[in-house]
């Protein structure tokens, strides 16, 4: 299974979660520290991506990719800071 948060670069994610372990050597740095994904109801196909100390450069979409075997669902959301 995997769980790929990203922006604009699908090669660069903001948070990866891949076989039960949350990758942060393959993310952008600027995120390593600032997230965590919420995975409490993952079993249920939910998580929660959350990004600490939001700053202006955080506004705008986020990708979320969620592959398991042949199964992939993919969602968009719009991030407004103010």
């Amino acid at each position: 299974m995997e769980i790929r948060w990203f922006r604009d670069r699908y090669n660069q994610p903001v948070y990866l979660y891949r076989n039960g372990k949350d990758l942060h050597g393959e993310t952008i740095s600027k995120y390593v520290e600032r997230t965590e994904l919420i995975k409490d109801a993952i079993g249920e196909g939910k998580v929660t991506l959350r990004i600490f100390n939001v700053t202006v450069d955080d506004d705008g979409p986020y990708h979320c990719i969620f592959k398991d075997g042949e199964f992939y669902e993919e969602h968009i959301i719009e991030v407004k800071v103010t």
